[in-house]
């Protein structure tokens, strides 16, 4: 799951991908026969004013998804819902990069920026970007 959220310099990038949501779990990618259905974490922590975050999103009901969010590896706490649509996204190439398009308040440790940031320098780089 991507989401693009507005930000006060234009846009910040969310990923998500198929986890579980216990202590451990939320840390692991998992595979399903029902990915739609998997809870979703950030997988890593983002650091912010509170302490380490950790971000959750799970599908509940056809067209809901529910957002929440795990602080110090705590337990999950709802705080938005995301309503899905069936319209299609305007004309051209949608990429994602939470290493450049962050979110105010979300900060990548470090350690989790020197670790993305190959990754998506690459992808950037095969966009020719």
């Amino acid at each position: 799951l991507a989401l693009r959220v507005p930000v006060a310099d234009g846009l910040g990038d969310l990923l998500f991908a198929s986890s579980g949501f216990g202590k451990i779990p939320r840390l692991v990618l998992t595979a399903s026969r029902t990915p739609d259905r998997r809870p979703m974490t950030t997988l890593l922590p983002y650091r912010t004013a509170v302490g380490p975050v950790l971000l959750g999103a799970r599908l509940i009901g056809d067209q809901t998804v529910e957002l929440s969010c795990s602080v110090d590896d705590g337990d999950w706490r709802h705080f938005a819902d995301l309503r899905l649509s069936d319209e299609e996204p305007g004309d051209g190439d949608i990429s994602f990069d939470p290493v450049l398009h962050q979110v105010p308040g979300l900060d990548q440790y470090p350690a989790v920026e020197r670790l993305r940031e190959p990754a998506y320098a690459e992808a950037r780089g095969s966009r020719g970007e």
